[in-house]
């Protein structure tokens, strides 16, 4: 767990993909927990730059992500306590093989998974 928390903590996902435009939509307050917002997240980009320690070397390889939902759970201050992210809700859309979050990116981009 240490050893991929730092290896995340160190990915520069802007440099690896300076072209990738986020698509965000749908936000909504969750009618049982009003202190969280849920939103479906999209995008794409193509894999110019490098993503180390992943993908040491840019793979010019597209990447477009499926429909993920996610959420942001908020405290009594207004700041942020929870985000949750890549739960792929149609697998049959993007080059990520129906995966989520980095193993999405990291499928993409022809890039074994991390462990």
């Amino acid at each position: 767990k240490d050893a991929f928390t730092k290896a995340l903590g160190s990915v520069d996902f802007d440099a690896a993909f300076p072209d990738f435009q986020g698509e965000f939509y749908g936000f909504h307050v969750d009618p049982f927990e009003g202190n969280r917002v849920w939103y479906t997240a999209r995008g794409k980009g193509t894999n110019t730059g490098p993503l180390p320690p992943f993908a040491p070397v840019a793979t010019g390889k597209k990447l477009v992500n499926p429909p993920q939902v996610c959420s942001l759970t908020f405290d009594a201050s207004g700041l942020v306590t929870k985000y949750t992210i890549g739960y792929v809700v149609d697998r049959t859309i993007g080059t990520t093989g129906g995966l989520g979050g980095l193993y999405g990116v990291l499928y993409a981009i022809g890039r074994p998974l991390p462990f």
